[in-house]
């Protein structure tokens, strides 16, 4: 069955502590919440090369070069929250939090698993707020993201506009030449086929949407239907 992406909480994990792993797992896996290890190297965070979690989780204790490992998330993406998990002593807690780390725990503390519950509904309230529903596809206003179906998909940025425009005026017909001024701007000249060349990509991405289709209404132009 899939989940409903609108409100989805999507955590990322480093750490080599498998123990630490299945305590997050064990406590926030569950249909609301998908929990994703990050890649290692050498103790190091490698390059982030997946899609945009809502919370990044650094194990203190296993992550080589913690400070590092902040950068490179921060800059891949620069507005997910990271949570510091294992860290030495309040003293460590201080100097991670100035270095950029949003939360920090210190290891064995008790309010470990409060603290990732009150993370997890952050993050799904977060989503619930800033993604559009219409049907089985959501849309990502902040992070240019889409799912269809509970799938996420890839589209290019004219695509994801195009989808943006069409969801922005549903269900009322979306004319070509709005479409054109809304992806393309009222100052470039597009090509006359333009248009229904990106509306065939898209439909071919969301062809596995069993609640929503892109339709051509005759001499008008384009409609985000739910039949």
């Amino acid at each position: 069955m899939s989940r409903n992406s609108c409100c989805v909480a999507r955590i990322a994990v480093a750490s080599r502590d498998t123990s630490l792993v299945e305590l997050v797992e064990r406590t926030l896996a569950d249909a609301e919440t998908e929990v994703s290890l990050l890649a290692y190297g050498d103790g190091r965070l490698a390059d982030v090369a997946v899609p945009q979690p809502d919370v990044v989780l650094l194990d203190r204790a296993t992550l080589a070069e913690i400070s590092r490992g902040m950068r490179l998330v921060r800059r891949r993406w620069p507005t997910t929250p990271i949570v510091v998990l294992s860290a030495r002593d309040e003293r460590d807690c201080a100097r991670l939090l100035d270095e950029g780390a949003d939360d920090v725990c210190v290891a064995g503390s008790f309010l470990v698993t409060s603290r990732l519950h009150a993370m997890a509904r952050r993050a799904r309230t977060l989503n619930a707020e800033r993604r559009i529903t219409v049907g089985d596809v959501v849309l990502d206003r902040e992070h240019r993201r889409v799912w269809c179906a509970g799938d996420e998909v890839n589209l290019s940025p004219r695509e994801y506009d195009v989808l943006s425009c069409l969801v922005h005026y549903a269900p009322r017909v979306v004319g070509r030449q709005t479409l054109t001024d809304f992806v393309w701007g009222v100052t470039t000249t597009a090509r006359p086929n333009t248009v229904e060349v990106y509306v065939g990509y898209l439909r071919r991405k969301l062809a596995r949407s069993r609640q929503v289709a892109i339709e051509t209404v005759r001499r008008a132009g384009y409609l985000l239907a739910q039949p």
